[in-house]
């Protein structure tokens, strides 16, 4: 038998934050990593279509009723973007994730 070392090297990781375009809460974050062997990193639309697709789900199973996100903005970030502990809102002049 033969194993593993379960060691497996991130080649992309990036978060699709979906936000209130009036005030910059964020109402859901997505994220998407991609992982060496795995083939080549979703894009940024692809990315932001998974995970209106996936948060709109959650939402409805949520609150028992349909979820609609179409009036929220998305931005795509790095990791980094969450680097440092709590609440975070997208800075909406500059389109980037800020303490709240």
């Amino acid at each position: 038998m033969t194993f593993a070392d379960g060691a497996l090297k991130v080649t992309n990781h990036q978060f699709c934050v979906l936000y209130d375009p009036a005030d910059g809460r964020i109402v859901c974050t997505f994220e998407s990593i991609t992982l060496d062997g795995a083939g080549p990193a979703p894009q940024a639309a692809a990315i932001e279509a998974q995970a209106r697709t996936q948060s709109s789900k959650l939402l409805q199973a949520a609150l028992n009723r349909p979820a609609d996100l179409a009036n929220l903005k998305a931005i795509v970030v790095g990791p980094d973007a969450f680097g440092t502990p709590g609440r975070k809102k997208v800075d909406l002049q500059r389109q980037v994730i800020v303490p709240e």
